[in-house]
């Protein structure tokens, strides 16, 4: 769980660090190839900053790649 959380903001900083235009376009063709929404198992212990960037991640994603 940890593993993919890390993965997602890796992610996300990758997104934000891309500028406007062509670039912006490439970079979120790219991320929607490699990445996929987290699910959370009722096994998972999670804070409340954890769920946050979870469903921050899962909305970025439905919003660029129409999960």
């Amino acid at each position: 769980m940890l593993k993919r959380l890390w993965i997602a903001a890796a992610r996300m900083m990758f997104v934000s660090a891309c500028g406007t235009g062509g670039r912006e376009t490439v970079a979120t063709n790219e991320l929607c190839l490699v990445s996929e929404p987290i699910y959370v198992s009722v096994e998972d212990d999670l804070t409340t900053e954890t769920a946050r960037a979870i469903l921050r991640h899962n909305e970025m994603g439905a919003e660029m790649c129409g999960w």
